[in-house]
């Protein structure tokens, strides 16, 4: 676990993992800023798992 995806961002993501899909999604780091707040030092991209 990273973190969290901020509230503002996250309404469909949310309804989602509470009805158990979470493991369909996948989670990548795209970015590393060290020189940032430690909030905002990655940026990440939550992609959906090709299932095929």
């Amino acid at each position: 676990m990273l973190g969290y995806v901020p509230a503002d961002l996250n309404g469909k993501l949310s309804v989602l993992f509470h009805y158990g899909h979470a493991s369909i999604f996948e989670c990548r780091v795209m970015q590393v800023a060290p020189e940032n707040d430690p909030w905002k030092q990655l940026r990440v991209a939550i992609y959906v798992k090709d299932a095929r």
